[in-house]
């Protein structure tokens, strides 16, 4: 069985419209903390007893971050990532090819065995199915399991990797970069139906990797580990490119705009600045967050009210107070590219297991 590391987890939830943060730390083990909609959230959780055992729980957090409520887990699951669905059940997988279903208060409904790739995320399409996404070496998955949890297809695409996913346009869309032997790694795009079927790939020669997916207004946006904000329209062609950080961890958005972390290398441990921008990329708000010591994020969710709460793994056992000032007057950098779109999918037309070019 897979070891876990005995860490501290620190979560942040920054409250934007009061100005209120909240800093708590934990010996738990988690990846995230879901939203729930009477402002809780939920997690799963792992920790070392005295007894040098792994244990397991389903737990939620009050809108201060008190762990007020667990309940054992017969199970265990490592890294385990979800999505809350609109009557606040949850949905989880792991690190041992699991999705499961809980209920808000940690009852299990159902538990199925996948062959999901490690690291993986998932998302809930407006049907009620299930589209994992995650990489397996220098290849990617997209599979996609009903609501019950039964597979419905599985998708390989070769030599893509560090994807994400996102539905769109009648389909699905998984973005990531092309693994070659150049080390160009250019980003591209693949268009899936809702069978499965390959309907659509495009290619930049753009050398980083897609680090969120949004759609708004019948449009992808993408943003990169290069700071790059993409709009692409339902032929994934792009109609313009702006530079909106000098890096981007992760980014995820919803229909009030695309929220993001930025973080520099030199400062990877140390600090990181968090942003919610508008569709045409510019700046709503943004926060700085410095600490002490070693300290990087596994996750973070939106909330309803226009926050975002982060988890992080940190090597600190104490820290200093978080202190929050919204800033709305932060210059964003009003940069446009033209970015090709000549390259695409061969063959054509395109077989099963699609291959970028």
């Amino acid at each position: 069985m897979q070891k876990l590391l005995s860490v501290l987890i620190i979560l942040h939830l920054f409250t934007f419209a009061k100005g209120q943060s909240i800093e708590k730390y934990y010996e738990e083990y988690f990846n995230e903390a879901l939203p729930l909609s009477n402002g809780d959230y939920a997690s799963l959780i792992s920790f070392v007893n005295y007894r040098s055992e792994h244990i397991f729980q389903f737990v939620r957090f009050d809108s201060k971050g008190e762990m007020y409520y667990k309940k054992n887990l017969q199970t265990g699951t490592f890294n385990p990532v979800g999505v809350v669905l609109p009557n606040d059940d949850l949905v989880f997988i792991d690190n041992n090819a699991n999705i499961r279903k809980f209920n808000s208060d940690g009852e299990l409904l159902w538990s199925k065995y996948l062959e999901i790739p490690e690291w993986s995320r998932l998302f809930i399409d407006n049907e009620g199915n299930f589209l994992i996404f995650g990489a397996a070496g220098y290849d990617c998955n997209l599979i996609k399991v009903n609501s019950e949890g039964e597979l419905l297809w599985n998708k390989v695409l070769v030599d893509f990797t560090s994807i994400t996913a996102i539905e769109f346009n009648g389909g699905y869309v998984v973005g990531g970069h092309k693994v070659n032997a150049e080390r160009t790694n250019p980003i591209g795009f693949v268009q899936y139906n809702k069978q499965g079927v390959v309907e659509n790939v495009n290619q930049f020669e753009i050398n980083s990797d897609i680090s969120g997916l949004s759609v708004n207004d019948g449009n992808l946006y993408a943003t990169t580990s290069s700071g790059l904000l993409l709009m692409l329209d339902e032929n994934l062609d792009t109609v313009w490119t702006k530079k909106i950080a000098g890096s981007i961890g992760r980014s995820k958005g919803n229909d009030h705009g695309i929220y993001f972390y930025e973080v520099s290398e030199a400062s990877y441990y140390g600090s990181f600045t968090s942003k919610k921008i508008d569709f045409e990329g510019n700046l709503i708000w943004q926060t700085y967050r410095s600490v002490a010591g070693r300290e990087y994020i596994r996750d973070f969710s939106i909330t309803p009210d226009d926050s975002i709460i982060f988890v992080c793994s940190t090597e600190v056992s104490s820290k200093s107070n978080l202190l929050f000032k919204p800033n709305k007057n932060t210059e964003v950098l009003n940069v446009k590219e033209e970015v090709s779109s000549a390259n695409k999918l061969y063959p054509n037309p395109v077989a099963e297991i699609p291959y970028l070019t």
